[in-house]
């Protein structure tokens, strides 16, 4: 589904009115977005290397968490979740049972962190 609304976009693209926008961007908050991104995957990092209490540092695991970011943007139905696990046991040998309970705590984290903010913003 996403790669046929992707061709639907990309058909009904006018490339003149495209260019004109990229070019009139405001770049600076292009490169703050990134760098709040890589506070972010550095972040997420730094927990996942909390979680698996082991010597595998958050920097060891910043490309990793930044892999699995990528891979949950294009694969469907969630495939890209079970990629973080994929990627744990391949190139940090984490079991796959243990790489499945630090992605649940991470999304309990999550979820623990979003159900806060909606609270204290209701507050």
């Amino acid at each position: 589904m996403s790669a046929g609304l992707m061709a639907f976009v990309v058909s009904q693209l006018q490339v003149d009115a495209f260019l004109a926008t990229l070019k009139n961007l405001d770049w600076r908050w292009i490169a703050a977005m990134f760098g709040m991104y890589l506070i972010y995957q550095t972040a997420r990092a730094l927990r996942t290397s909390l979680l698996l209490d082991s010597e595998v540092s958050g920097f060891q695991l910043f490309p990793a968490m930044c892999l699995s970011a990528g891979l949950r943007k294009v694969l469907p139905a969630w495939l890209g979740e079970a990629a973080l696990i994929t990627i744990l046991w391949r190139f940090y040998a984490v079991r796959l049972t243990q790489g499945t309970a630090i992605l649940m705590a991470a999304r309990m984290i999550d979820l623990a962190i979003l159900a806060v903010s909606i609270l204290g913003v209701a507050i």
